[in-house]
């Protein structure tokens, strides 16, 4: 389908749960006044705005979501991915929490009805087997060493432990505007697994340090999430969580910008995480019972990422889109006070991870000295 403006709008609730859907929009693919689900099927999209737009909740379950291009790929005040695969690139933030508009527009009559879309036409713009999303110098979540796909970790789509939240209440407020300029490396980080930095940022939207909205949370249980963003990867005006799937981020290459980025806490105790962006604004996690690492490791689109674990194993990989100077990463089995490896085309940076944010960027993350050098012969050892 091809529409003019909006695919499907003013509905409280949209669902797609199986076909081949392509979408091309000149304003958001599909938005709803309130909830959203994804829970089958393969949809495409090209988005003059958003791609995947709800005001309170958006929750994807299952089947596979590319948005080729957009202004912002999944927006919601409560974004949770419990599984399906995520390919998104974006001109603007790929994953944002902020909070709910409950405008008059809600109430319109047409607003009752519900939108549900279960089968269409074989799209042609599925996400590719590499992770690319279809477009020139996608993303690339590339194989491991052994040249096999990523993929997320078994049970992925499966809300183990985890629960979807219930909905938000709707008198959040809006986060506010981004704060911080370039940090100085070596640091320390604040409250919020931020780097020391002062005046003013040089731009991109985001709250402001104690600017958190609690309502606003993004929260990834299962599933392979792959985003490439011009703005932020990850944006939450409040609080993310992490406890399962894979999440592969090619960020951006301003300072003005974060490729992790959240103004409450951010929280980890599974999954697999591997974050490639700018240094200026960028994040850790604030704590987690998985350890984590924020590694100064630089490189330039085409350059390949690879992070290991203290006995070698490769945790991730990734082909960057972008110049990058950080890499933010966690994996399964890693435990706080472990070595994290991140090598960029062979050149490895050693960091030490932690389950808390502050001695996790202070003695191993951006402050870190290099190891460099190409790595000697065997898979994922450290130089």
């Amino acid at each position: 389908m091809t529409p003019k403006t909006t695919a499907f709008r003013r509905r409280r609730i949209f669902c797609i749960a199986g076909g081949s859907i392509e979408i091309d929009a000149t304003d958001d693919a599909l938005h709803s006044d309130l909830e959203g689900a994804l829970n089958g099927g393969s949809t495409s999209v090209c988005s003059g705005d958003d791609a995947f737009h709800c005001e309170t909740k958006l929750e994807v379950n299952d089947g596979s979501f590319v948005a080729e291009t957009c202004s912002e790929g999944y927006e919601a005040e409560w974004v949770v991915v419990n599984g399906a695969d995520t390919n998104i690139f974006a001109l603007d933030d790929a994953m944002n929490a902020s909070a709910a508009n409950l405008s008059d527009d809600s109430e319109s009559p047409d607003a009752n009805a519900s939108t549900s879309v279960s089968s269409g036409e074989p799209g042609s713009n599925a996400a590719q087997s590499d992770g690319s999303i279809g477009v020139p110098d996608a993303s690339s979540a590339n194989a491991d060493s052994n040249g096999q796909q990523n993929t997320a970790p078994q049970g992925a789509g499966q809300q183990d432990s985890a629960t979807s939240p219930e909905l938000p209440s709707d008198d959040g407020a809006q986060g506010g505007q981004a704060g911080g300029a370039s940090s100085d490396l070596g640091q320390a980080p604040d409250a919020q697994g931020r780097m020391e930095r002062g005046g003013q940022a040089p731009g991109g939207q985001g709250g402001a340090p104690g600017a958190s909205d609690s309502n606003c949370l993004i929260q990834i249980n299962g599933g392979k999430v792959v985003l490439d963003s011009q703005g932020d990867g990850v944006d939450s005006n409040g609080n993310v969580e992490i406890t399962g799937g894979t999440l592969l981020v090619n960020g951006p290459s301003s300072d003005g910008d974060g490729a992790f980025d959240y103004d409450g806490e951010a929280t980890i105790s599974g999954g697999t995480v591997l974050v490639a962006g700018a240094v200026g604004m960028a994040q850790s996690f604030t704590s987690g019972t998985q350890a984590f690492a924020l590694v100064q490791a630089s490189g330039s689109a085409g350059s390949v990422i690879e992070a290991t674990d203290a006995d070698g194993n490769v945790i991730a990989t990734l082909t960057a889109t972008k110049a990058f100077g950080c890499v933010l990463v966690s994996g399964a089995g890693v435990s706080d006070g472990d070595t994290i490896t991140a090598s960029v085309d062979g050149a490895a940076t050693m960091a030490t991870a932690s389950t808390a944010g502050t001695s996790g960027i202070a003695t191993g993350g951006l402050g870190g000295g290099p190891a460099k050098g190409n790595r000697p012969e065997g898979q994922g050892s450290p130089a």
